[in-house]
Parts: structure tokens; C-alpha cells; sequence
């Protein structure tokens, strides 16, 4: 209860001071169909009462009805018998007036109670708080407790080459290297963001930076190997294209991280385009000036080992 009582004074300390932000505003106006429906039942109320009496008559009606629901108790009875019609009423009100304090106190405290165990009462109240919680407040006051230390920016290289399909570790080197991206993730902290590439013949953006987790999860379970219309396994540029990519958008702390089971023997270095050799980055990256620090995950193991190939009659390659 106390925290509670806690909560409600921070909340309304920052309704007063403005530092209180919604993140869905148009649910406040939802507060106000408590009010629409109490004028609309005080309407209906009123209509009732043209159609029991006259106007000039509601304020005997209204009296008689305190009257009959207050002023009815045994004690009152015992000073004087009630009677019906005009004298009836006049004694009620003196019965009511020769009570004094203690019939005033005890009006009081029936309001109370019937106040506090009103279904209408409790309704509105649960409603409202529905309709707080819905819109969302959010404090723009920093948390104290925020970590200090800077966001890294982390790109992630998977390579897409056929050879990512091997078993030579469970349950293939593709699905492995997921695993151990997945088993990253879980160690970074909220400031990173994160940031997708797939490789084989040439490279490809699949998601940028971003904070979103969820974002990043959904476009790596879109990659699988051979998904790449050009195949091979060009390290080069799909470096190039990641340095690219976090020297333009990165901050300060940048990382790139590609799991990779490398270029097979016979595979000959490409020349680079001539744009790219031309682009500062690729010139940055040959001084080892770039800022990026490069983390390269080997997947496989040591030894050869054969693909699978539905066109070979032995299902090898």
C-alpha cells in the first residue's frame, strides 16, 4: 500500500511539473465516458421525473423520498408516529431537526458507505485506471540507474556460400555459426545495435542498425545457404561493404563480426571494382584506418569434407 501510495505521488508530481509523456495520448479520451454516461442517466432521470410530476413539485417528491429512506429508522418512529401526506412530511423534518448533530453525523456516514460500496462508484474508478494504463505514462526524467557505457554497433557477416551446408559440425555450418550468433545476443546490453549482412559471390545488406532485436531476428531466420544468386565466398568486398556501411552510420565504438568457413583453396582473389578501390573506405581499410575492429568466427573443422549434390549419382560432392 505504501509503495502504491509512492507511485501516485511520483506519477502526479510529474503530471504537475510536465515531465509526464503517453505513449498512446488518444486513450485519454476514453476518461470521458463516465461523464457521457452520468449526463445521459441524469437526462433519463430527468425525464422520468416531468413525467411523475410537475417541476415545481420535484423538490416534495425529492423530500419525500430523503425523507422516507433517512428519517424511517426505529428511533424515530419511537418519538413520533409518522403520517402519511402533508403533516406527515412536516414532522419527519422535525423529527430530523430535533435529532440535531447526531442525525446529521449519522447521515453522514450511511452517505459514506453507500458512497464506497456503490458498484457505479468502484466501476468508474477501474475504468479510468484502464484507461491510464492504457496510454502509456513514461517518465522523461533520465533513470538513474543507465549504464554509462557507450553502445556498440555491431555488424553481422554470415556467409552464404554452399559450403555452409557441411556437417562436420552439428547440424550443419550454417545452422552452427546461427547458434552462436543467437548465444552473442543474449550478452549484449540495451545501448547496442545491431546490424546484418549475408556474403557469398558478393555482398548484401539485409537489415542496418538498429535497436530492434526482434527486427534482427526475424531477417536472420530469412537467410540460408545458397541464397545468393552468385556463389563463392568474396571476403574482400563483403568487408569493404561492412566497413562501408558503420563508418557511415556507426558511432564510435564499431564492430564487425563474420562467421565465415573461409575461401576454399582454389578460390583466386578478385580485383575489387574500381569504384569501390576509389571509395575513402576501401583506401581507410588498407592503412588499417578505419576504426572498425574485425572479429572473424571460423565454422568447420580442419579437415575436407564432401557437400551434399542431388545432380552427383553419389548425392556428394
Amino acid at each position: 500500500m505504501e509503495q502504491l501510495l509512492m507511485d501516485f505521488f511520483t506519477l502526479l508530481n510529474l503530471l504537475v511539473t510536465g515531465e509526464l509523456a503517453w505513449r498512446e495520448q488518444a486513450w485519454l479520451w476514453a476518461m470521458a465516458l463516465p461523464l457521457l454516461l452520468w449526463l445521459l442517466k441524469k437526462r433519463g432521470k430527468s425525464k422520468q421525473q416531468q413525467a411523475y410530476a410537475d417541476p415545481h413539485l420535484w423538490a416534495w417528491v425529492s423530500a419525500d423520498a430523503v425523507s422516507s429512506k433517512h428519517l424511517t429508522a426505529p428511533e424515530f418512529s419511537k418519538k413520533v408516529p409518522l403520517e402519511k401526506g402533508y403533516k406527515g412530511l412536516v414532522l419527519q423534518r422535525l423529527q430530523r431537526t430535533w435529532l440535531g448533530a447526531k442525525g446529521r453525523s449519522k447521515q453522514l456516514l450511511s452517505a459514506v458507505v453507500i458512497g464506497l460500496t456503490s458498484p457505479s462508484k468502484w466501476l468508474t474508478i477501474g475504468w479510468l485506471c484502464l484507461v491510464v494504463a492504457l496510454a502509456g505514462p513514461r517518465s522523461m526524467v533520465a533513470s538513474g540507474d543507465i549504464q554509462s557505457r557507450e553502445g556498440v554497433d555491431i555488424l553481422v557477416s554470415m556467409d552464404l556460400s554452399n559450403s555452409m551446408t557441411a556437417e562436420d559440425v552439428y547440424p550443419n555450418r550454417f545452422l552452427f555459426a546461427k547458434s552462436l550468433l543467437e548465444s552473442m545476443m543474449t550478452g549484449l546490453e540495451a545501448g547496442d545495435r545491431l546490424a546484418l549482412q549475408g556474403f557469398a559471390g558478393h555482398a548484401h545488406m539485409v537489415s542496418p542498425l538498429s535497436y530492434d532485436r526482434s527486427l534482427f531476428k526475424h531477417s536472420l531466420n530469412l537467410l540460408e545457404p545458397n541464397l545468393l544468386p552468385l556463389q563463392g565466398t568474396w571476403l574482400d568486398l563483403a568487408v569493404i561493404e561492412g566497413i562501408t556501411h558503420l563508418s557511415q552510420t556507426a558511432g564510435s565504438a564499431k564492430v564487425m563480426v563474420m562467421f565465415t568457413n573461409g575461401a576454399p583453396e582454389f578460390w583466386k582473389p578478385v580485383d575489387v571494382p574500381e569504384a569501390i578501390q576509389n571509395s575513402p573506405f576501401y583506401q581507410a581499410r588498407q592503412l588499417s584506418d578505419t576504426g572498425v575492429k574485425i572479429i572473424v568466427v571460423g565454422v568447420g573443422q580442419r579437415s575436407a569434407t564432401s557437400l551434399k549434390d542431388s545432380s552427383h549419382k553419389s548425392g556428394k560432392l
